[in-house]
């Protein structure tokens, strides 16, 4: 058996398929414009459409390498936020290449059961985005 990745309507007919040779994957999740955002343990990013074909492909930053790799990733409508294993938090606004911010210092001490980003209601207050971790301990972090 070959691993892949397949896609299908909510009636089950299959759109998709494509061959999956990839190792560490960390988050998938839909965005915007039925695009398909696999993130990876190494800080690489790929992108599918619904039909399986593969859109982009990208690492988000070096620095997460070095800090041990992706732990937990979040995918939003024009990005991702992704956890280092150094508990360092970055985003990447863009779905189709690098546009990588390194966040400020959430405080963690151990990795969050969650993680989430949470946009205002009106449309126009878009750019000011919050992402939401909640820690082992129960206590909010602050980013």
């Amino acid at each position: 058996l070959r691993p892949q990745l397949q896609t299908y309507t909510a009636a089950g007919r299959r759109l998709g398929s494509a061959q999956w040779t990839f190792r560490e994957l960390i988050a998938m999740e839909w965005a915007d414009e039925e695009v398909l955002v696999c993130v990876f343990g190494d800080g690489v990013v790929r992108t599918f459409s619904a039909l399986c074909e593969q859109m982009h492909f990208f690492t988000v930053d070096e620095r997460i390498k070095n800090e041990g790799g992706v732990i937990q990733a979040c995918v939003f409508d024009n990005g991702v936020v992704l956890l280092s294993a150094a508990l360092r938090l970055y985003a990447n606004f863009s779905l189709e290449r690098a546009q990588c911010t390194r966040l400020a210092d959430a405080g963690l001490r151990s990795p969050p059961m969650s993680m989430c980003v949470l946009f205002p209601p009106h449309q126009s207050a878009r750019a000011a985005a919050n992402l939401h971790v909640r820690t082992p301990d129960g206590r909010p972090a602050a980013v």
